[in-house]
């Protein structure tokens, strides 16, 4: 079977975003990587470098990916899915470096911080499968 001069074998190097292919074209046998959506520069080592508008670069072990949102652990600034922990090593889950959502254990959440102890105007409440919060004791007397 012959193949037309416009012909591409594509090799998929990221199976899981798939978003940087080597393509080789077939009359000159050079190889290229190409970006497929949402990637906007990518190379083989490090894989997507840049994300279009509205997706943020997150690197998996060195390994850059495109995606919608920021995983459970990070939070998106300047086109980046940062950390969470690099700004505050107790938080498990943030909307940015000064907003904690959620503490690892056996921290506990007060307003957008994660504290040791719950301060004395408040009181430990374990919510499942989100952690422990201090909540004001004035809120549990209705």
């Amino acid at each position: 079977m012959a193949f037309s001069s416009t012909y591409f074998f594509v090799f998929v190097v990221f199976s899981v975003s798939c978003q940087c292919v080597l393509t080789t074209r077939e009359e000159t046998q050079l190889n290229q990587w190409q970006c497929q959506w949402p990637c906007r520069r990518c190379t083989h080592r490090d894989g997507c470098e840049s994300c279009i508008d509205g997706h943020f670069l997150h690197k998996i072990w060195g390994y850059g990916v495109c995606l919608g949102n920021c995983p459970i652990g990070y939070f998106a600034y300047y086109g980046l899915c940062t950390e969470c922990a690099l700004y505050q090593p107790q938080c498990a889950s943030c909307k940015n470096a000064y907003e904690c959502r959620r503490c690892k254990y056996p921290y506990k959440l007060h307003d957008v911080r994660c504290v040791d102890k719950c301060p004395s105007s408040t009181e430990e409440v374990l919510y499942s499968g989100f952690g422990s919060i201090c909540q004001s004791n004035q809120d549990n007397n209705y």
